[in-house]
């Protein structure tokens, strides 16, 4: 979870100025991305997997458990950006 958080605001930094709404799909889309990614393990790709960044930015294992956890991760940041950040940044 906290990692699609991190690729939600990531995306917010990135694309200010797009809805969060769209931002969620891009985020989502990425997550999903480099989940399935994980289903494809040439030796160079498992090589760089094995190195902390990488294991970090790309994982190691397909996990369905973790498609669910992006979502949820990605909608509890929209819903934070949405109704809290936006709605505080623009009251002021």
């Amino acid at each position: 979870m906290l990692y699609a958080v991190m690729i939600y605001f990531g995306c917010c930094f990135i694309f200010p100025k797009i809805r969060p709404e769209k931002i969620a799909i891009v985020a989502l889309a990425i997550c999903f991305f480099i989940e399935i990614s994980q289903l494809y393990q040439p030796e160079w790709l498992t090589t760089i997997r094995k190195t902390k960044l990488g294991h970090y930015a790309l994982g190691e294992g397909f996990l369905w458990s973790d498609l669910l956890a992006y979502a949820i991760g990605i909608a509890t940041a929209g819903f934070l950006d949405l109704f809290l950040l936006r709605k505080a940044a623009s009251s002021i």
